[in-house]
């Protein structure tokens, strides 16, 4: 009887309930204010879609703020409506963190990456001041990360339709993929030939469409208040060399962040 006790499989399974018990405990009781993305790009819509409201008109709601995530986020997590914003704000906390370790684990290049410098690397990615402002505002941005070093490490693995939808996903925030995708399309023509590209985009195109079903089945009208939130989200002040270059050189600003697009782009092929 005592060896059954003391057998791994068993210590293994007490194990996963403590930690289970305490993801439970965590969702439920942890105070900590949800993030104003995670609020509005997210939690909110999603509240709005499941209650058949336009997921982009968030006036019904708030005073203030805009919704301008693109539909495959609210596609992929809308069931997040159904849950309280503190509750849902938990969960994204702990989804957010698993992408950051498994980002870790995927950059030592191991299946059993050494476990000292995995856990110093894995406390100082998420001391790093930037992501603790990520966690904090329940951004999306570690998740596409993720979503991209599985299509660049594992992207000969997978089904095409499969690589589609994580491209999709990664489509949430375009403007992180403006060096990445362009530069994995360009492998994709090279190693799978320039038909299976198209097929590939063509892919793309449709589980863009798969992922806002729920959109068109709950409120078929929100694109109207998609883009009006797009052209009415103003201008404000971020860490982006487009936005320091055109805040301090104007319009010759915009002029040098081209060309380093254009170089930076280059390098990238």
């Amino acid at each position: 009887m005592t060896a059954v006790f003391l057998s791994p499989k068993f210590l293994l399974a007490i194990l996963v309930g403590f930690i289970l018990v305490l993801l439970a405990l965590f969702i439920t009781s942890f105070p900590y204010p949800a993030g104003w993305d995670f609020r509005n790009n997210l939690w909110a819509p999603s509240f709005l879609l499941v209650n058949r409201q336009s997921p982009y008109n968030l006036t019904m709601m708030y005073e203030i703020g805009s919704a301008v995530w693109m539909p495959v986020a609210i596609g992929m997590f809308w069931p997040l409506g159904y849950l309280p914003l503190q509750q849902a704000s938990n969960l994204w906390w702990i989804i957010t963190l698993i992408g950051l370790i498994a980002i870790v684990w995927l950059s030592s290049g191991y299946q059993r990456p050494p476990k000292y410098l995995f856990t110093v690397t894995l406390i100082l990615a998420f001391l790093f001041p930037p992501t603790i402002s990520h966690f904090s505002l329940g951004q999306i941005t570690v998740l596409i990360c993720f979503l991209f070093m599985v299509l660049s490490i594992y992207g000969q693995k997978l089904h095409p339709l499969l690589i589609a939808i994580l491209i999709a996903l990664t489509l949430s925030k375009p403007q992180l993929a403006i060096f990445i995708l362009p530069g994995y399309i360009y492998s994709y023509i090279k190693e799978n030939g320039s038909s299976r590209a198209v097929k590939l985009i063509f892919l793309i195109f449709l589980s863009i469409g798969i992922l806002s079903i729920p959109l068109f089945t709950y409120y078929p009208r929100w694109i109207i208040d998609f883009f009006q939130n797009l052209m009415e989200n103003p201008d404000w002040a971020h860490p982006s060399s487009l936005f320091l270059l055109r805040t301090n050189f104007n319009r010759i600003g915009e002029i040098l962040w081209y060309m380093l697009l254009f170089l930076v782009s280059g390098i990238n092929l």
